[in-house]
């Protein structure tokens, strides 16, 4: 985890069970001082960290279909996943629901692995591809405003 973006190294490590409260205990503030997670283990953030790295999870940006939180819990039945949206992402104009899918892998895997399944899911999903760059982070949970819902 990077204390924000534009942080160049990471600040700390965390678990699944830790980015699931996250989810549950969003941090509040704007996007733009949220903290950047990505899927794999390493100090620096960038494309030649990533392929030094082992990655720990799949993400998946559900940016443009819009789905109900009902919609995301049947796409992954059956699955160990985690299921985010923050209050950024719930546009009122036009209507849109957006999602980040964080689905933990059994054990770390290496880059090209990572990479083949990430391209390959949002090829069948129809998701974000860009989140299937091997260096992409992602934000953590976050609400703008206190009262805004979000989760």
């Amino acid at each position: 985890m990077f204390a924000t973006h534009k942080a160049t190294t990471a600040s700390r490590f965390i678990s699944a069970n830790e980015l699931a409260y996250l989810c549950v205990s969003p941090r509040v503030g704007p996007k733009e001082t949220a903290q950047l997670i990505t899927p794999f283990h390493s100090e620096g953030k960038k494309q030649h960290d990533a392929v030094g790295a082992r990655f720990h999870a799949l993400v998946i940006d559900h940016d443009h279909d819009d789905l109900t939180r009902e919609q995301i819990s049947e796409k992954y039945k059956g699955l160990r996943y985690i299921a985010f949206t923050t209050s950024s992402h719930q546009q009122e104009v036009p209507p849109a629901n957006r999602w980040k899918v964080v689905i933990p892998y059994g054990y770390s895997i290496d880059y090209k692995q990572h990479e083949a399944l990430a391209i390959g899911v949002a090829m069948s999903l129809g998701t974000d591809a860009a989140q299937a760059r091997k260096q992409q982070g992602f934000y953590a949970p976050n609400k703008l405003t206190v009262n805004r819902p979000g989760f």
